[in-house]
């Protein structure tokens, strides 16, 4: 009887462990696709950023042109 039990036990365990590592797993991918959203949000804000430059440059010229 006390052999079922640890069975049961060590059963119970071994599907713990199991899920508590599909758990890690599936956070770490979300903690990577996090950051490769938040880089790409980055390098966006930079593309913007440099555009507003060039058409700020661009308005600088045209108005110094006149």
């Amino acid at each position: 009887m006390d052999d079922a039990r640890l069975d049961v036990v060590n059963e119970r365990s071994k599907n713990l462990k199991d899920k508590v590592e599909k758990d890690d797993n599936n956070l770490s991918r979300k903690v990577q696709k996090t950051q490769a959203m938040t880089l790409m949000a980055i390098q966006k804000e930079l593309k913007l950023e440099e555009m507003l430059e060039k058409e700020e440059m661009q308005k600088e010229e045209r108005e110094e042109e006149r």
